[in-house]
Parts: structure tokens; sequence; C-alpha cells
């Protein structure tokens, strides 16, 4: 094959890789993004090689196969950016290996990339949405550390000013959620509640995401259980069945968590309420 012809077919693979990364066939889906690769490898596309590197690694990474992903991002994706001078590209990579560093409990080394690479890089290009996106890795990190009081920080009065500036309402219902979680973990379960209720499930309503409503009407009834009133146990398994009824409905992977949720908080199984 000529190299114009695998640099023709190779975007063909990248699509069936992409469908049965949707579909969670995750061996096979290695299979082709190899064959992606070896294309672009013979088309002499250094660049779609990083990016085809970058997407294996994902594959590594959804597999559980922590380092893997991580050796694969450090030592072939990261020096192939640095040598084409992408630095957009870098930095991206930069964050990736800092997601996998924190998932292995390098919280240090992921903040350490975060805060003196990455946030930098997209203050000075104006990337807002990139910022967010940063500061909520942050702000988690923070959270897994144990230092609530800053990672509350940043969710209110930085992450959540920029998405409600852009206008993101699904984000900001998110952040919402994440901020109500912090307060939870401090014992302030009214305020908790009072957001969930308020801020954060109203707009999945508005947006219609059906997905993240069952999941947000579990996290409030959690919260509602962590609070430990006798008279919340009602509500508690009218949220929690609603939410799997609507898991059921899309099909989503919460659906068996959801039940044991139940089964824990109201003390019978689901198909028997």
């Amino acid at each position: 094959a000529t190299r114009r012809t695998e640099e023709v077919n190779a975007p063909l693979r990248h699509e069936l890789g992409d469908l049965l990364f949707s579909l969670g066939d995750f061996d096979e889906a290695v299979v082709v993004r190899n064959e992606e690769l070896r294309m672009y490898e013979m088309a002499g596309n250094i660049r779609e090689r990083a990016v085809t590197l970058g997407r294996i690694a994902d594959l590594m990474q959804a597999k559980g196969k922590f380092d893997d992903a991580l050796k694969i991002w450090s030592n072939e994706v990261l020096p192939i950016f640095e040598n084409i001078g992408d630095d957009r590209s870098r930095v991206v990579a930069m964050g990736r290996v800092a997601v996998l560093l924190k998932e292995q409990g390098d919280v240090d080394a992921a903040l350490k990339i975060w805060k003196e690479v990455e946030l930098p890089f997209f203050e000075n290009l104006g990337d807002e949405r990139s910022k967010a996106v940063i500061l909520g890795n942050i702000a988690d990190a923070l959270r897994t550390r144990g230092d609530i009081k800053e990672a509350f920080r940043i969710r209110k009065y930085e992450e959540l000013p920029i998405y409600e500036k852009l206008g993101d309402v699904r984000s900001i219902a998110v952040v919402m959620g994440r901020i109500a979680s912090i307060l939870q973990d401090r014992g302030r379960f009214d305020e908790a509640l009072e957001i969930r209720r308020k801020q954060e499930l109203p707009r999945y309503e508005k947006i219609g995401d059906m997905h993240a409503l069952s999941v947000g009407r579990a996290n409030l009834a959690i919260c509602l259980a962590e609070r430990g009133l006798a008279k919340d146990r009602i509500e508690i398994a009218n949220l929690l069945r609603q939410a799997h009824s609507s898991s059921v409905q899309i099909g989503s992977p919460e659906v068996d968590k959801i039940a044991d949720i139940f089964a824990r908080y109201v003390g019978v199984p689901i198909t028997d309420f």
C-alpha cells in the first residue's frame, strides 16, 4: 500500500475504534487502534501517530492498566509533541499524565503539573473552559488529599464563575453537585441538600439530561440518608426508585449500583418496594 492509501484508510479504522470503545469492547478496540497506528507510521504522519498512541493509552486506562497508559503518554506521546513543537498537545499530554499520577496515588506530582504547567499555559491562551477543567482537577485532587477547605474555595470562587460566564448549564450543575459533596464531607447536610434540590437537579431537568438526573437523585438520596433523620426514609426510597427506573429506561451502567444503594439505605430489595 502507498503512503497515500494508508493515510486515507486510517480514519476508517479510527471510526471503528471509536465505536468499539463506546461499546466497551476495549480489547478489540486496541487491535483496531494498533492497525490505525501502523497506517500512520507507514504514511509518515508523525502527529497522527502521537494522537493514536494517546488513544491507545486511553484504552489502557479504561482497562485499569494505569502503568501501561502512563508509560505511553510519558515515553512515547510527549516526546513526539516536544519534537514537532506542538506546545498545546504537549501540555494536554502532560495533563493526561497528571490524571494517571493521581489515579496511582501520587497526588502531589499531579498537582504540580496542573498548577505549574497546564494552568499557566491555558491562562496565557485565554482558554477559559480548559482553565475551568484544570481547576476542577486541582479541586478534586485536593479533596482526595483531605484539603477540603481549599477544594471548596476553588470550586465555588474560581471554577464555578467561569462556567457561569460561559453559560454552560450542564457544567454549572456538575460543579454545584461537587460543592454539595464537599459540604457533605464537612457534615453540612442542610446546605448540601439545598444545593442539590435547587441548583443541581433543576438544571439537569432543564437540559433533559436523564442520566445525570438519575445520578443526581441518587446522590440526593445518599445525602438525606447521611443526615440520618427517620422522617426522610420515604423520600430516600422514592428518589432511589425514580433514579433506578430512569437508569433502566436509558440503559445506564448505574442500575445495579442504585439497586445496591436502595437495599443499603431502605433495608429491602428495590424489587420489593
